[in-house]
């Protein structure tokens, strides 16, 4: 059965800044599972009853490419799960850049599509690239008739340089499909998106070709020493 989760690509996460789009930060992360070196969490924010999700994991890439991939919106169609449109709208302000992602759900649910802000952060303490999404409006693309809007509360994809053959990556949700899917039914299905999208997000870093320029430009952006 095909996956309904539904998630910004991007996620190219996306999103208001890193370090302040976080949700509810007091309320505790619960362990769902771990597998394959990825853990899942979950968590309930106090204004929201659906769960916030996050995910963890070592991948053996370095950080400047995986960063790469995931702000390359128009090739995410190749590893997140159910996408079938994402592209860049241009860039509202340096850093930030307005995208539209588009998921196909199984019959008879509807389709799904976001528009959000995309931004990024580099802490270089941390050693970490943040991709932050949060959902936004714009006369450039309106709501479709094939999909149903979706909200993106906030969301994002922390990448922390380990050395030049692995990196740490977090990925973290916070989402309402919008429409009359049940809110047990969209807790249940969004858990495994965290473990779905770091390991599609590791296979196609180790697999994909093509992201050498965007790594190159990364590099040279952001030298870590």
């Amino acid at each position: 059965m095909r996956n309904l989760v539904i998630i910004l690509a991007l996620l190219p996460l996306l999103f208001v800044s890193a370090s302040s789009a976080a949700g509810d930060d007091s309320a505790e992360w619960e362990l769902l599972f771990e597998k394959e070196g990825i853990r899942s969490y979950r968590r309930t924010p106090e204004d929201s009853k659906l769960h916030e999700f996050r995910g963890e994991g070592e991948i053996p890439v370095n950080a400047y490419l995986v960063l790469a991939v995931v702000r390359q919106t128009d090739r995410a169609v190749e590893w997140v799960a159910d996408m079938i449109e994402g592209y860049s709208l241009g860039y509202r302000r340096p850093d930030v850049e307005l995208v539209y992602t588009h998921f196909d759900l199984a019959w008879p649910t509807r389709d799904r599509d976001y528009l959000y802000e995309e931004s990024l952060h580099y802490d270089a303490d941390q050693k970490t690239f943040t991709v932050s999404m949060v959902s936004t409006t714009d006369p450039k693309m309106p709501p479709r008739e094939e999909a149903i809007r979706a909200e993106l509360f906030w969301s994002e994809y922390s990448v922390t340089w380990i050395d030049e053959t692995k990196c740490w990556a977090t990925v973290r949700i916070h989402t309402d499909p919008k429409g009359s899917l049940p809110i047990a039914l969209v807790n249940l299905v969004t858990k495994k998106w965290p473990w779905t999208t770091l390991s599609n997000l590791s296979r196609q870093s180790q697999m994909a070709t093509g992201y050498e320029a965007e790594e190159a430009e990364l590099r040279a952006r952001f030298p870590i020493n």
